[in-house]
Protein backbone atom coordinates (compact mmCIF):
# COMPACT_ATOMS: atom_id res chain seq x y z
CA UNK A 1 0.00 0.00 0.00
CA UNK A 2 1.11 3.63 -0.92
CA UNK A 3 0.47 6.51 0.63
CA UNK A 4 1.23 10.23 -0.73
CA UNK A 5 1.31 12.55 2.28
CA UNK A 6 1.72 16.23 2.52
CA UNK A 7 2.73 18.39 5.57
CA UNK A 8 2.39 22.13 6.43
CA UNK A 9 4.96 22.04 9.56
CA UNK A 10 8.58 21.23 10.27
CA UNK A 11 9.69 17.55 10.27
CA UNK A 12 10.27 15.70 12.95
CA UNK A 13 12.23 12.83 11.89
CA UNK A 14 12.35 11.16 14.72
CA UNK A 15 8.73 11.69 15.53
CA UNK A 16 7.76 10.47 11.93
CA UNK A 17 9.42 6.90 12.62
CA UNK A 18 7.85 6.44 15.41
CA UNK A 19 4.59 7.03 14.51
CA UNK A 20 4.87 5.08 11.33
CA UNK A 21 5.88 2.01 13.44
CA UNK A 22 3.15 3.01 15.12
CA UNK A 23 1.10 2.90 12.09
CA UNK A 24 2.16 -0.46 10.77
CA UNK A 25 2.64 -1.97 14.26
CA UNK A 26 5.67 -2.96 13.55
CA UNK A 27 9.61 -2.08 15.13
CA UNK A 28 10.98 1.33 15.09
CA UNK A 29 14.00 -0.55 13.09
CA UNK A 30 11.45 -2.27 10.45
CA UNK A 31 11.00 1.74 9.47
CA UNK A 32 13.37 2.72 6.81
CA UNK A 33 13.41 6.68 6.37
CA UNK A 34 15.20 8.18 3.55
CA UNK A 35 15.30 11.76 1.34
CA UNK A 36 14.32 11.75 -1.63
CA UNK A 37 17.22 10.18 -4.42
CA UNK A 38 18.93 8.04 -2.01
CA UNK A 39 19.11 4.62 -3.23
CA UNK A 40 21.59 2.87 -0.70
CA UNK A 41 18.58 1.98 1.91
CA UNK A 42 17.05 -1.06 3.26
CA UNK A 43 14.57 -1.68 0.54
CA UNK A 44 13.33 -4.79 2.38
CA UNK A 45 11.83 -3.11 5.21
CA UNK A 46 7.90 -3.48 5.88
CA UNK A 47 7.66 0.48 5.91
CA UNK A 48 9.40 2.76 3.77
CA UNK A 49 9.27 6.26 3.49
CA UNK A 50 10.63 8.75 1.39
CA UNK A 51 10.77 12.89 2.09
CA UNK A 52 11.45 15.77 0.39
CA UNK A 53 10.58 19.25 0.99
CA UNK A 54 8.32 20.97 -0.60
CA UNK A 55 7.16 24.57 -1.57
CA UNK A 56 4.39 26.71 -1.48
CA UNK A 57 1.62 26.06 1.13
CA UNK A 58 3.35 22.53 1.90
CA UNK A 59 6.72 21.89 3.77
CA UNK A 60 7.08 18.14 2.76
CA UNK A 61 6.27 15.85 0.59
CA UNK A 62 6.13 11.88 1.69
CA UNK A 63 5.72 8.80 -0.02
CA UNK A 64 5.04 5.72 2.38
CA UNK A 65 5.11 2.41 1.40
CA UNK A 66 3.80 -0.72 3.60
CA UNK A 67 4.79 -3.92 2.26
CA UNK A 68 2.12 -6.68 2.24
CA UNK A 69 3.51 -8.25 5.12
CA UNK A 70 1.43 -5.20 7.04
CA UNK A 71 -1.86 -6.58 7.50
CA UNK A 72 -4.44 -4.76 7.77
CA UNK A 73 -3.63 -2.18 5.59
CA UNK A 74 -4.96 0.98 6.86
CA UNK A 75 -6.90 2.96 4.47
CA UNK A 76 -5.69 6.03 3.31
CA UNK A 77 -8.00 8.04 5.80
CA UNK A 78 -7.30 6.14 8.27
CA UNK A 79 -3.03 6.11 7.85
CA UNK A 80 -3.69 10.21 7.54
CA UNK A 81 -5.54 10.55 10.77
CA UNK A 82 -3.59 8.74 12.64
CA UNK A 83 -0.19 10.29 11.22
CA UNK A 84 -1.89 13.50 12.03
CA UNK A 85 -2.58 12.69 15.84
CA UNK A 86 1.05 11.44 16.12
CA UNK A 87 2.89 14.22 14.23
CA UNK A 88 0.34 16.90 15.84
CA UNK A 89 0.02 18.47 12.42
CA UNK A 90 -2.59 18.41 9.22
CA UNK A 91 -1.71 15.27 6.97
CA UNK A 92 -3.02 16.40 3.19
CA UNK A 93 -3.78 13.82 0.68
CA UNK A 94 -4.99 13.41 -2.11
CA UNK A 95 -8.74 12.85 -3.09
CA UNK A 96 -8.67 8.99 -5.06
CA UNK A 97 -11.21 11.24 -8.02
CA UNK A 98 -10.42 12.70 -11.43
CA UNK A 99 -9.63 16.02 -10.34
CA UNK A 100 -6.46 17.40 -9.55
CA UNK A 101 -7.18 19.88 -6.91
CA UNK A 102 -8.96 17.55 -5.03
CA UNK A 103 -7.24 16.60 -1.81
CA UNK A 104 -8.50 16.17 2.18
CA UNK A 105 -7.12 17.08 5.22
CA UNK A 106 -6.62 15.03 8.23
CA UNK A 107 -5.90 17.38 11.48
CA UNK A 108 -4.95 16.16 15.28
CA UNK A 109 -8.76 15.48 17.03
CA UNK A 110 -10.10 13.36 14.35
CA UNK A 111 -11.14 16.62 11.82
CA UNK A 112 -11.47 15.90 8.15
CA UNK A 113 -11.95 18.11 5.38
CA UNK A 114 -11.91 18.81 2.11
CA UNK A 115 -9.20 20.39 0.63
CA UNK A 116 -8.24 22.80 -2.59
CA UNK A 117 -5.10 22.71 -4.05
CA UNK A 118 -3.07 24.03 -7.08
CA UNK A 119 0.52 24.00 -8.37
CA UNK A 120 2.26 27.23 -7.66
CA UNK A 121 4.82 28.50 -9.87
CA UNK A 122 8.62 28.51 -8.28
CA UNK A 123 11.55 29.84 -9.31
CA UNK A 124 12.98 28.01 -12.29
CA UNK A 125 16.00 26.81 -10.54
CA UNK A 126 13.93 25.57 -7.64
CA UNK A 127 12.71 21.91 -8.49
CA UNK A 128 10.56 21.46 -5.28
CA UNK A 129 6.92 20.63 -5.88
CA UNK A 130 5.07 23.71 -4.84
CA UNK A 131 1.47 23.75 -4.09
CA UNK A 132 -1.09 26.18 -2.90
CA UNK A 133 -4.00 25.40 -0.53
CA UNK A 134 -6.69 27.52 -1.61
CA UNK A 135 -9.64 26.87 0.33
CA UNK A 136 -11.00 24.22 2.79
CA UNK A 137 -14.63 22.89 3.46
CA UNK A 138 -14.54 23.43 7.21
CA UNK A 139 -12.58 24.91 9.46
CA UNK A 140 -9.13 23.30 10.01
CA UNK A 141 -6.79 23.61 13.20
CA UNK A 142 -3.43 24.42 12.33
CA UNK A 143 -4.61 25.70 9.19
CA UNK A 144 -6.31 29.33 10.76
CA UNK A 145 -5.57 31.17 7.25
CA UNK A 146 -6.95 28.98 4.29
CA UNK A 147 -10.29 30.22 4.02
CA UNK A 148 -13.61 27.73 4.13
CA UNK A 149 -15.49 27.62 1.27
CA UNK A 150 -18.14 25.19 -0.48
CA UNK A 151 -16.37 22.81 -2.66
CA UNK A 152 -19.26 22.15 -5.11
CA UNK A 153 -17.05 21.08 -8.12
CA UNK A 154 -16.37 17.23 -6.65
CA UNK A 155 -19.99 16.99 -7.35
CA UNK A 156 -19.95 16.13 -10.86
CA UNK A 157 -16.65 14.29 -10.45
CA UNK A 158 -19.11 11.28 -8.45
CA UNK A 159 -20.72 9.56 -11.97
CA UNK A 160 -24.18 8.00 -11.49
CA UNK A 161 -25.72 5.10 -12.67
CA UNK A 162 -28.09 5.84 -15.58
CA UNK A 163 -29.83 2.46 -16.47
CA UNK A 164 -32.95 3.81 -18.36
CA UNK A 165 -31.08 6.20 -20.30
CA UNK A 166 -28.08 3.04 -20.80
CA UNK A 167 -31.28 1.01 -21.96
CA UNK A 168 -32.25 3.75 -24.48
CA UNK A 169 -28.59 4.10 -26.49
CA UNK A 170 -28.07 0.13 -26.70
CA UNK A 171 -31.52 -0.12 -27.86
CA UNK A 172 -31.19 2.47 -31.01
CA UNK A 173 -27.48 1.02 -31.09
CA UNK A 174 -29.44 -1.93 -31.72
CA UNK A 175 -31.55 -1.76 -34.37
CA UNK A 176 -29.04 0.18 -36.03
CA UNK A 177 -30.81 3.39 -36.35
CA UNK A 178 -28.56 6.27 -37.33
CA UNK A 179 -28.34 9.23 -34.69
CA UNK A 180 -26.65 12.17 -36.36
CA UNK A 181 -24.47 13.75 -33.92
CA UNK A 182 -26.36 17.35 -32.85
CA UNK A 183 -29.85 16.18 -33.98
CA UNK A 184 -32.76 16.23 -31.70
CA UNK A 185 -32.43 12.57 -31.64
CA UNK A 186 -28.61 13.06 -30.64
CA UNK A 187 -29.58 15.59 -28.41
CA UNK A 188 -32.51 13.86 -26.41
CA UNK A 189 -30.13 10.42 -25.97
CA UNK A 190 -27.17 12.92 -24.14
CA UNK A 191 -29.71 15.08 -22.12
CA UNK A 192 -31.68 11.81 -20.79
CA UNK A 193 -28.96 10.81 -19.16
CA UNK A 194 -27.92 14.02 -17.32
CA UNK A 195 -31.75 13.91 -15.90
CA UNK A 196 -31.02 10.69 -14.85
CA UNK A 197 -28.03 11.54 -12.74
CA UNK A 198 -30.29 14.14 -10.82
CA UNK A 199 -32.98 11.17 -9.78
CA UNK A 200 -30.12 9.16 -8.95
CA UNK A 201 -28.46 11.89 -7.16
CA UNK A 202 -31.25 11.95 -4.96
CA UNK A 203 -32.08 8.90 -4.41
CA UNK A 204 -28.38 8.46 -2.89
CA UNK A 205 -28.93 11.64 -0.82
CA UNK A 206 -26.66 13.89 -3.17
CA UNK A 207 -22.82 12.21 -3.06
CA UNK A 208 -20.23 13.00 -1.84
CA UNK A 209 -20.79 14.91 0.62
CA UNK A 210 -25.01 15.06 1.29
CA UNK A 211 -25.31 18.60 -0.58
CA UNK A 212 -25.78 19.96 -4.19
CA UNK A 213 -25.84 23.46 -5.09
CA UNK A 214 -29.12 25.20 -6.07
CA UNK A 215 -27.19 26.38 -9.05
CA UNK A 216 -26.63 22.84 -10.15
CA UNK A 217 -30.64 21.91 -9.76
CA UNK A 218 -31.51 24.59 -11.97
CA UNK A 219 -29.27 23.38 -14.49
CA UNK A 220 -30.57 19.83 -14.22
CA UNK A 221 -34.26 21.62 -14.75
CA UNK A 222 -32.97 23.58 -17.74
CA UNK A 223 -31.85 19.92 -19.05
CA UNK A 224 -35.23 19.12 -18.79
CA UNK A 225 -36.29 21.83 -20.83
CA UNK A 226 -34.14 20.49 -23.65
CA UNK A 227 -35.80 17.03 -23.28
CA UNK A 228 -38.71 18.56 -24.09
CA UNK A 229 -37.80 20.20 -26.89
CA UNK A 230 -35.94 17.48 -28.16
CA UNK A 231 -38.52 14.85 -27.50
CA UNK A 232 -40.81 16.79 -29.72
CA UNK A 233 -38.45 16.38 -32.69
CA UNK A 234 -38.09 13.24 -32.38
CA UNK A 235 -38.50 10.45 -35.55
CA UNK A 236 -41.42 8.98 -35.56
CA UNK A 237 -39.21 5.50 -35.41
CA UNK A 238 -38.20 6.43 -32.08
CA UNK A 239 -40.49 8.72 -30.48
CA UNK A 240 -42.80 6.54 -28.06
CA UNK A 241 -40.24 4.53 -26.92
CA UNK A 242 -38.29 7.92 -26.17
CA UNK A 243 -41.14 9.19 -24.10
CA UNK A 244 -41.61 6.37 -22.47
CA UNK A 245 -37.90 6.04 -21.25
CA UNK A 246 -37.96 10.15 -20.24
CA UNK A 247 -41.65 9.02 -18.00
CA UNK A 248 -40.01 6.89 -16.53
CA UNK A 249 -36.92 9.37 -15.17
CA UNK A 250 -39.65 11.78 -14.92
CA UNK A 251 -41.07 9.15 -11.85
CA UNK A 252 -38.13 8.91 -10.55
CA UNK A 253 -37.78 13.13 -10.23
CA UNK A 254 -41.16 13.04 -8.66
CA UNK A 255 -41.24 10.97 -6.39
CA UNK A 256 -37.96 12.75 -4.73
CA UNK A 257 -39.51 15.96 -4.87
CA UNK A 258 -42.29 17.89 -3.76
CA UNK A 259 -44.95 20.38 -6.08
CA UNK A 260 -44.26 24.23 -4.58
CA UNK A 261 -47.18 26.72 -5.23
CA UNK A 262 -46.06 29.48 -3.27
CA UNK A 263 -43.86 31.68 -5.66
CA UNK A 264 -41.59 33.52 -3.47
CA UNK A 265 -40.17 30.41 -1.90
CA UNK A 266 -39.38 28.94 -5.52
CA UNK A 267 -38.25 32.23 -6.31
CA UNK A 268 -35.82 32.32 -3.03
CA UNK A 269 -34.81 29.00 -3.95
CA UNK A 270 -34.39 28.91 -7.83
CA UNK A 271 -34.65 32.80 -8.69
CA UNK A 272 -37.49 34.44 -10.70
CA UNK A 273 -37.01 33.07 -14.05
CA UNK A 274 -38.79 30.00 -12.41
CA UNK A 275 -41.73 31.80 -12.22
CA UNK A 276 -41.89 31.95 -16.10
CA UNK A 277 -44.99 30.84 -17.45
CA UNK A 278 -43.45 29.17 -19.78
CA UNK A 279 -41.30 26.82 -17.64
CA UNK A 280 -42.58 22.80 -17.73
CA UNK A 281 -43.98 21.64 -14.35
CA UNK A 282 -40.61 20.25 -13.37
CA UNK A 283 -39.76 24.19 -12.44
CA UNK A 284 -42.93 23.81 -9.61
CA UNK A 285 -40.83 20.83 -7.80
CA UNK A 286 -38.40 21.79 -5.64
CA UNK A 287 -36.21 18.91 -3.63
CA UNK A 288 -37.29 16.93 -0.63
CA UNK A 289 -35.29 17.80 1.68
CA UNK A 290 -34.11 20.89 -0.47
CA UNK A 291 -30.36 20.27 -0.86
CA UNK A 292 -28.94 23.50 -0.38
CA UNK A 293 -28.93 24.75 3.56
CA UNK A 294 -30.00 27.94 4.22
CA UNK A 295 -30.99 29.00 0.53
CA UNK A 296 -34.90 29.42 1.24
CA UNK A 297 -36.83 30.50 4.38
Amino acid sequence: MTYDFLLVDDLDLQRLATALAGLASVPLDQVDLAPYGVEERNWKAPVLCTYEPAAGDVSWSLDIYLSEAIEPQPAQKQAAMFLADRLGTPVIYPDEGIRPSAYWVAAPGGVVARARLYDQDVEEDDDRPALTIDAVNRSVPGLPDVRVADMPEVIKDVRMPTPISDEWDASVSAEGVHVEPGSPAWLAGDRLGAWESLTARMAACWPPDGWYPAEYYCDDLETRDELAVAASAMPPALADRFGAALARIDEGFRAGTRQVDDSRKLASALGEDALSDSRGWWWRHLPDPEPWPDRTP
